[in-house]
């Protein structure tokens, strides 16, 4: 069984490869590596900000210190769920899947980077908890009107660790630094995360396949694909140096880490395809 981790701290380098390019890295992994439990699954990610996405504008002027806010779960069906709430509200999603929100495990994530290392906090809840965290409603607020069915029966706050009510209140501190928060845009993306063969924690390796966007903020129902369906995200997740295995295929591939931000890349498309309406009605 997969653990569920709340707090990393470690280098996460993004590399763009091509088929052949993953086939090839996929089979170097394989001597010392496997994917992990949840083989191929959807991974759906709601990113908050400002209504002039003033966070994503400012993390892609690379500064010293950037963070991001964001609603994750996963496996098809809940990230269908989470659209739908995005896009509707939470009164017409109550009416239209009941309880089954309350069934639904999503998590709360404060993405921090500072000099190159990520910092990432979660907490994992209900996705209706979730969402009354990001509308104002405090951490033991949404865990105890909204607690995670599987749960249910127990005390919300008392099954989760310290830890995680320490998490929750730096996200309610990082909700509290802007203005207006709202579901700027939904990233979607199949991903299969690859996990060392032994006892070792690190490295990690994830291939993200098929991504593609929906511009919440937009209003824009339409799902827009954000790289070619050939071309894969992959990253390499570690606190220590890289195995040798890893930095010979990546030599020998000729395959270097470059800046890449899903969100970020969505709303500049976002963007583009805004100034080509307004210029289509001018």
């Amino acid at each position: 069984m997969t653990m569920i981790t709340s707090v990393f701290k470690r280098c996460e380098k993004k590399y763009l490869i091509d088929a052949t390019q993953r086939r090839t890295i996929e089979a170097a992994a394989r001597q010392f590596m496997s994917p992990d439990d949840y083989g191929r699954t959807l991974v759906t990610s709601v990113y908050l900000d400002t209504p002039d996405r003033s966070i994503i504008a400012r993390s892609l002027e690379k500064p010293v210190y950037k963070e991001k806010l964001r609603i994750r779960v996963y496996g098809r069906e809940d990230g269908t769920a989470l659209i739908f709430l995005c896009q509707h509200g939470l009164v017409a999603a109550r009416a239209f899947y009941g309880d089954m929100l309350l069934a639904i495990p999503a998590f709360f994530e404060l993405k921090k980077k500072y000099k190159g290392i990520v910092y990432k906090r979660r907490v994992r809840m209900s996705l209706m908890g979730a969402w009354a965290l990001a509308h104002g409603a405090s951490y033991e607020a949404a865990m105890t009107t909204y607690p995670l069915a599987c749960v249910k029966g127990s005390d919300p706050l008392t099954h989760h660790l310290t830890i995680d009510v320490q998490i929750a209140h730096e996200i309610e501190a990082a909700l509290g630094r802007y203005d207006g928060l709202e579901p700027s845009a939904a990233i979607l993306c199949w991903r299969v995360a690859w996990a060392p063969q032994n006892e070792a924690a690190e490295p990690r390796i994830t291939f993200d396949d098929e991504l593609c966007y929906v511009d919440l903020a937009a209003g824009d129902p339409v799902t827009h694909p954000i790289l070619e369906p050939a071309t894969s995200v992959m990253e390499l997740k570690t606190s220590t140096s890289l195995p040798h295995w890893i930095t010979d295929a990546l030599s020998s591939l000729h395959v270097y880490p470059q800046s890449f931000s899903k969100y970020g890349v969505a709303a500049c498309m976002s963007a583009a395809r805004h100034e080509e309406r307004k210029a289509a009605h001018a």
